[in-house]
């Protein structure tokens, strides 16, 4: 009939309007929700002076390769083509008031990387978290992370490696200092 899918065509396009609309309506609530709760939290956080004119240095990364952190479940283990090995190369440098941290590493497959960051009046630490089983295949990563604001002044610069055994998950690897310097913060 001619009518049918017309009238199927208009049904489609009603549904998809109706999820766009649910959609649109769950996140002005997740948005409501935040602010609620952004608002309500009046404690201060240990460590942060509310005398003082500038904010806390934050950490802020990217990962880039098979150790970024994704959402996308997978039901089998990936079929990793050899990526040419990269030499791995560390990185510590400052511009303006920002420390920057920068490697390429070569890693077991289907390990992934978290970064933390600690900070006092005169160091910096930068911690990889290396978490998950390794698959019997190695990978590339890239890691960059921006400490900032720093304050000027002279400050000791640690970069930490951590996380769990790549063959026996629920055992924590010590954590082991892969570079230490000082850098100058004008």
């Amino acid at each position: 009939m001619p009518g049918t899918g017309a009238n199927f065509s208009f049904y489609t396009n009603e549904t998809e309007s109706k999820k766009k609309f649910m959609r649109i309506k769950n996140l002005l609530w997740l948005f409501a929700w935040l602010l609620f709760f952004a608002g309500s939290c009046k404690t201060q956080q240990t460590g942060i002076s509310s005398g003082s004119s500038q904010l806390p240095a934050l950490l802020t990364y990217e990962v880039k390769g098979c150790a970024e952190m994704t959402e996308r479940k997978l039901k089998s283990e990936p079929q990793r083509i050899p990526e040419p090995e990269i030499p791995e190369v560390l990185s510590v440098t400052v511009t303006g008031d920002s420390l920057i941290y920068s490697r390429s590493v070569v890693h077991l497959c289907c390990r992934k990387v978290k970064l933390n960051s600690e900070q006092n009046t005169s160091s910096v630490t930068i911690t990889e978290d290396w978490r998950g089983l390794g698959c019997k295949c190695r990978c590339n990563s890239q890691i960059h992370a921006a400490v900032a604001p720093l304050k000027p002044g002279a400050y000791r610069v640690f970069i930490v490696l951590t996380g769990t055994d790549p063959v026996e998950a629920d055992r924590q690897l010590p954590r082991d200092t892969i570079w230490r310097g000082e850098v100058q913060i004008k």
